[in-house]
Protein backbone atom coordinates (compact mmCIF):
# COMPACT_ATOMS: atom_id res chain seq x y z
CA UNK A 1 0.00 0.00 0.00
CA UNK A 2 1.38 3.88 -0.62
CA UNK A 3 0.09 6.27 0.80
CA UNK A 4 -0.51 8.61 -2.20
CA UNK A 5 -1.05 12.33 -0.39
CA UNK A 6 -1.98 13.84 -4.15
CA UNK A 7 -4.82 11.16 -4.48
CA UNK A 8 -5.53 11.51 -1.15
CA UNK A 9 -5.80 15.21 -1.44
CA UNK A 10 -7.94 14.65 -5.01
CA UNK A 11 -10.28 12.38 -3.17
CA UNK A 12 -11.22 15.16 -0.95
CA UNK A 13 -11.59 17.92 -3.47
CA UNK A 14 -13.86 16.05 -5.76
CA UNK A 15 -16.06 14.97 -2.31
CA UNK A 16 -16.31 18.13 -1.68
CA UNK A 17 -17.90 19.18 -4.96
CA UNK A 18 -20.90 16.88 -4.19
CA UNK A 19 -21.01 17.82 -0.55
CA UNK A 20 -23.44 17.18 1.45
CA UNK A 21 -24.40 14.44 -0.53
CA UNK A 22 -22.18 11.23 -2.05
CA UNK A 23 -21.14 11.51 -5.61
CA UNK A 24 -22.62 8.52 -7.65
CA UNK A 25 -19.24 8.39 -10.22
CA UNK A 26 -16.60 8.61 -7.09
CA UNK A 27 -15.88 5.03 -7.43
CA UNK A 28 -15.80 4.63 -11.24
CA UNK A 29 -13.59 8.06 -11.25
CA UNK A 30 -10.84 6.74 -9.05
CA UNK A 31 -11.46 3.35 -9.47
CA UNK A 32 -8.60 2.34 -11.77
CA UNK A 33 -6.24 3.84 -9.31
CA UNK A 34 -4.64 0.73 -7.37
CA UNK A 35 -3.92 3.00 -4.36
CA UNK A 36 -7.34 4.41 -4.38
CA UNK A 37 -8.92 1.54 -1.99
CA UNK A 38 -6.59 1.75 0.48
CA UNK A 39 -6.06 5.76 0.43
CA UNK A 40 -9.62 5.75 0.91
CA UNK A 41 -9.69 3.54 4.15
CA UNK A 42 -6.98 5.66 4.85
CA UNK A 43 -8.93 8.85 4.91
CA UNK A 44 -11.85 7.02 6.72
CA UNK A 45 -9.88 6.28 9.33
CA UNK A 46 -8.87 9.67 9.95
CA UNK A 47 -12.49 10.62 10.03
CA UNK A 48 -11.92 13.00 6.79
CA UNK A 49 -14.55 10.19 4.93
CA UNK A 50 -17.63 8.13 5.60
CA UNK A 51 -18.39 5.20 3.70
CA UNK A 52 -20.17 1.85 3.94
CA UNK A 53 -17.98 -0.93 3.08
CA UNK A 54 -19.43 -3.14 0.12
CA UNK A 55 -18.05 -6.99 0.55
CA UNK A 56 -19.07 -8.43 -2.40
CA UNK A 57 -16.62 -11.62 -4.70
CA UNK A 58 -15.53 -8.99 -6.68
CA UNK A 59 -15.10 -5.54 -4.67
CA UNK A 60 -13.54 -6.62 -1.10
CA UNK A 61 -12.97 -3.83 0.95
CA UNK A 62 -14.53 -1.39 -1.70
CA UNK A 63 -16.20 1.85 0.34
CA UNK A 64 -19.48 3.01 -1.48
CA UNK A 65 -21.96 6.06 -0.92
CA UNK A 66 -18.72 7.51 0.41
CA UNK A 67 -18.95 11.58 1.52
CA UNK A 68 -16.30 13.97 2.98
CA UNK A 69 -17.09 14.67 6.61
CA UNK A 70 -17.16 18.31 8.29
CA UNK A 71 -13.66 17.20 9.56
CA UNK A 72 -12.48 16.29 6.37
CA UNK A 73 -14.08 20.14 4.67
CA UNK A 74 -11.98 21.91 7.95
CA UNK A 75 -9.01 19.70 6.29
CA UNK A 76 -8.76 21.09 2.87
CA UNK A 77 -9.27 24.54 4.19
CA UNK A 78 -6.53 27.26 4.63
CA UNK A 79 -7.49 28.19 8.06
CA UNK A 80 -8.48 24.91 9.07
CA UNK A 81 -12.53 25.66 9.25
CA UNK A 82 -14.86 26.00 11.59
CA UNK A 83 -12.71 23.31 14.02
CA UNK A 84 -9.70 24.99 14.34
CA UNK A 85 -11.80 27.98 16.06
CA UNK A 86 -13.65 24.96 18.08
CA UNK A 87 -10.80 23.80 19.39
CA UNK A 88 -9.08 26.96 20.37
CA UNK A 89 -7.72 26.73 24.05
CA UNK A 90 -8.24 29.82 26.11
CA UNK A 91 -6.42 30.36 29.99
CA UNK A 92 -8.05 32.21 32.41
CA UNK A 93 -6.56 33.21 35.83
CA UNK A 94 -8.60 34.66 38.64
CA UNK A 95 -7.05 36.34 40.80
CA UNK A 96 -7.38 33.51 43.65
CA UNK A 97 -5.69 31.05 41.19
CA UNK A 98 -2.81 33.35 40.59
CA UNK A 99 -2.55 33.94 44.57
CA UNK A 100 -2.19 29.76 44.86
CA UNK A 101 0.13 29.91 42.82
CA UNK A 102 2.38 32.83 43.79
CA UNK A 103 1.69 30.77 47.59
CA UNK A 104 3.32 27.90 46.21
CA UNK A 105 6.29 29.25 44.60
CA UNK A 106 7.13 31.63 47.97
CA UNK A 107 6.30 28.25 50.40
CA UNK A 108 9.41 26.59 47.97
CA UNK A 109 12.09 29.23 48.58
CA UNK A 110 14.64 28.85 50.84
CA UNK A 111 14.43 31.69 52.76
CA UNK A 112 13.80 32.39 56.45
CA UNK A 113 9.95 31.32 57.67
CA UNK A 114 9.66 34.61 59.21
CA UNK A 115 10.22 36.48 55.80
CA UNK A 116 8.35 33.80 53.83
CA UNK A 117 5.25 34.67 56.26
CA UNK A 118 5.73 38.20 55.53
CA UNK A 119 5.51 37.48 51.65
CA UNK A 120 2.61 35.07 52.05
CA UNK A 121 0.57 37.01 54.26
CA UNK A 122 1.36 40.47 51.26
CA UNK A 123 -0.10 38.04 49.00
CA UNK A 124 -3.27 36.94 50.34
CA UNK A 125 -3.98 40.73 50.79
CA UNK A 126 -2.95 41.88 47.27
CA UNK A 127 -5.98 43.81 45.51
CA UNK A 128 -6.98 42.22 41.75
CA UNK A 129 -5.39 44.87 39.90
CA UNK A 130 -2.07 45.15 41.21
CA UNK A 131 -2.18 40.95 40.37
CA UNK A 132 -3.61 41.91 36.86
CA UNK A 133 -0.63 44.03 36.51
CA UNK A 134 1.80 41.71 37.74
CA UNK A 135 0.52 38.83 35.69
CA UNK A 136 1.17 41.21 32.50
CA UNK A 137 4.54 42.25 33.51
CA UNK A 138 5.32 38.62 33.56
CA UNK A 139 3.65 37.58 30.47
CA UNK A 140 5.84 40.43 28.90
CA UNK A 141 8.94 39.26 30.69
CA UNK A 142 8.52 35.59 29.05
CA UNK A 143 7.71 36.92 25.93
CA UNK A 144 10.96 38.79 25.88
CA UNK A 145 12.74 35.65 26.99
CA UNK A 146 11.02 33.43 24.79
CA UNK A 147 13.54 31.64 22.35
CA UNK A 148 16.47 31.33 25.47
CA UNK A 149 13.44 30.05 27.60
CA UNK A 150 12.28 27.43 24.55
CA UNK A 151 15.56 26.25 23.97
CA UNK A 152 16.32 25.36 28.06
CA UNK A 153 13.49 23.61 28.04
CA UNK A 154 14.22 21.24 24.78
CA UNK A 155 17.89 20.92 25.98
CA UNK A 156 16.88 20.18 29.77
CA UNK A 157 14.19 17.19 28.97
CA UNK A 158 15.63 13.89 27.71
CA UNK A 159 14.30 12.67 24.74
CA UNK A 160 10.39 11.27 25.48
CA UNK A 161 9.53 12.15 29.14
CA UNK A 162 6.78 14.08 29.54
CA UNK A 163 8.28 17.41 30.05
CA UNK A 164 11.06 17.12 27.57
CA UNK A 165 11.76 16.79 23.60
CA UNK A 166 9.43 14.70 21.73
CA UNK A 167 10.91 11.53 20.14
CA UNK A 168 12.19 12.42 16.94
CA UNK A 169 13.48 16.34 17.62
CA UNK A 170 17.24 16.93 17.37
CA UNK A 171 18.32 20.12 19.03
Amino acid sequence: MNLNRPLQLRILQTLKESYPEHSAIFNQRFGSDPDFIPNLHYLKGHGLVTGIEAKTHTSAGQLVNVRITETGLDFLEEDGGIGSILHTVTVRLDADQLRQILVAKVQALSIPEEKKASALEKIRNLPTEFLNNLIMRVIDKGIDRFPELLMDFLQSGSSGSPGGIPPGIVV
